[in-house]
């Protein structure tokens, strides 16, 4: 499963235009949303960071946790 959704992920990415970004994020959504599977989520995210496209910073205990989530989930509906 980790191949296939990076590689589904890099053609978005790597792709050679706008239009075959877009193509490519479709074709992207119809795969994997399907399966709403949270590894595809994970995977994405520390592909991101392994490749210092985005920049994790530590969140010290429980309660920033819940907030920076709901910041985020109210932030993105």
């Amino acid at each position: 499963m980790l191949p296939e959704i990076r590689g589904d992920f890099h053609r978005i990415v790597y792709a050679a235009s706008a239009e075959a970004a877009r193509a490519a994020d479709i074709a992207f959504e119809r795969t994997w949303a399907k399966r709403r599977s949270g590894v595809a989520a994970v995977v994405l995210l520390f592909s991101l960071a392994a490749s210092g496209q985005i920049k994790l910073r530590k969140i010290d205990g429980r309660r920033k946790i819940a907030a920076v989530h709901s910041q985020h989930t109210v932030t993105a509906a």
